[in-house]
C-alpha cells in the first residue's frame, strides 16, 4: 500500500487522490440536497439539511481550487508556458464547449425538461464560450473560471513567484470587497475562487505545510468551521465570508484526507482513490444521473415518494453509478478526450 506521502506512478500523493475523493462526494452530497429541495420545496425536514449544504458550499470548491492552483505550478514548471495552456485547453475548454453545446441542443430540442432555458436568438456557441453565467450548462462554470485563471497564472509566474504569502492573501482579500454585477459576463466567480487558486499556484510549499498538519487538527477545524460560517454570514459579505471559510476548509479537507489514508482499511482508501482520479468525469456524469433521477421522481403519481427516500436513492445509487459510468467511458477510444479531456485509459492499467 502507497503511504501517505509517497508519491504514486501519477506523481500525485495518495492523499491527494483521497483529498479529491472526499471533496467529490462532498459536491455530489451537496447536489443531491439541491435536487432534493427542489423536488420537496415544501418538506419543512429538508431545513436542517438545506443549513448543512450552505455550509458544504462554503468551502468544497475552494479546495479544488487550491489544487488545481499547486497542480498547475507543477505542471508548468515541467512543461514550459506554451504546453501549460495548450493541456488547459484540452483538460478544460474542450469539455466545456463539448458538453455545453449538447445540453444547449437538447434543451433547446426538449424545452420542458430544462430547468434554465436558453434565451430566444441567442447564439448557444456564444453562450457556451463567452457568457459563463448565461450559459445553460452554468454548473460548468468552474471549468471556464479554472482555464482564465490558469493562463494568468502561467503568463504572470516570474512575478507571481516573488510576492510573499503574507503580501499575495490580503491582496486576494480585498478583492472580494470589491462590488461586482451579473453584467460582467460571469467572471465575478474569478473573484470568489482566486485566493486558493493563486495561493496553491504561488505559494506550492504550502500544500506540503498542509499535509504535515497534525491530523487532531481535523478535529479542530471541523468544528471551528461551520462555526465561523454560521456566526459570520449575516455579518460580512458573502465573498468575504467565502474567502474565510475557504481558508479553513482547505486544511480541514487536506487533515481528514490524511487521516483516512493513513487509518482507513485498505479498501476504503482505493475507492476514494478511484473517486479522486475520476473526480472531474464522476462531477460531470453525476450531474446527469441527478436530473434524471429527479425528472423520474417528479412523473411518479402523488406523494409516493418521501424526501427522505428520494436523498437515500440519490445517495445509494448516484456515486458509484457515475463513477462505474466513467470507468467505462474512460477505456473508450475517442470519448474520454471529448467530454473529459483525459486521455483513454489502457484496459491493462492497473487501477
Amino acid at each position: 500500500m502507497i503511504g501517505a506521502s509517497e508519491p504514486d506512478r501519477s506523481g500525485l500523493s495518495r492523499t491527494v487522490y483521497v483529498a479529491r475523493g472526499l471533496g467529490i462526494l462532498l459536491v455530489v452530497l451537496g447536489h443531491a440536497l439541491v435536487v432534493a429541495q427542489m423536488r420537496f420545496p415544501d418538506d419543512l425536514s429538508l431545513g436542517f439539511l438545506a443549513q448543512f449544504n450552505s455550509w458544504i458550499y462554503s468551502f468544497h470548491m475552494h479546495f479544488f481550487f487550491f489544487l488545481a492552483g499547486w497542480s498547475m505550478a507543477t505542471f508548468s514548471r515541467q512543461s514550459g508556458t506554451a504546453r501549460a495552456i495548450g493541456k488547459r485547453v484540452e483538460r478544460l475548454l474542450v469539455p466545456y464547449a463539448v458538453f455545453s453545446a449538447g445540453v444547449s441542443l437538447v434543451k433547446v430540442m426538449v424545452p420542458h425538461l430544462a430547468t434554465m432555458q436558453v434565451q430566444e436568438g441567442a447564439g448557444v456557441l456564444s453562450q457556451v464560450l463567452l457568457y459563463p453565467r448565461d450559459n445553460p450548462m452554468s454548473v460548468l462554470w468552474f471549468l471556464h473560471a479554472l482555464f482564465i485563471m490558469s493562463v494568468i497564472a502561467v503568463l504572470t509566474r516570474r512575478g507571481l513567484s516573488r510576492v510573499p504569502a503574507w503580501v499575495l492573501f490580503p491582496v486576494l482579500l480585498a478583492l472580494q470587497w470589491i462590488p461586482t454585477g451579473d453584467n460582467l459576463l460571469g467572471y465575478k466567480d474569478l473573484l470568489i475562487f482566486s485566493i486558493p487558486f493563486f495561493l496553491g499556484f504561488a505559494v506550492p510549499g504550502l500544500w506540503s505545510r498542509l499535509c504535515a498538519m497534525p491530523p487532531a487538527w481535523f478535529l479542530v477545524l471541523w468544528l471551528v468551521s461551520p462555526l465561523v460560517h454560521f456566526g459570520l454570514r449575516d455579518v460580512i459579505p458573502r465573498y468575504p465570508l467565502l474567502a474565510i471559510t475557504g481558508a479553513l476548509g482547505i486544511p480541514m479537507v487536506l487533515a481528514t484526507a490524511r487521516l483516512v489514508a493513513d487509518r482507513s482499511p485498505a479498501r476504503l482508501v482505493s475507492l476514494l482513490v478511484l473517486f479522486g482520479r475520476y473526480s472531474l468525469p464522476v462531477y460531470l456524469l453525476s450531474y446527469f444521473v441527478e436530473h434524471g433521477l429527479r425528472i423520474g421522481v417528479l412523473h411518479l403519481p402523488g406523494d409516493s415518494v418521501s424526501s427522505a427516500a428520494f436523498l437515500c436513492l440519490d445517495l445509494a445509487v448516484n456515486p458509484m453509478f457515475s463513477l462505474g459510468l466513467a470507468l467505462a467511458i474512460s477505456r473508450l477510444p475517442v470519448l474520454p478526450m471529448l467530454l473529459f479531456g483525459q486521455a483513454p485509459v489502457s484496459r491493462s492499467r492497473p487501477s
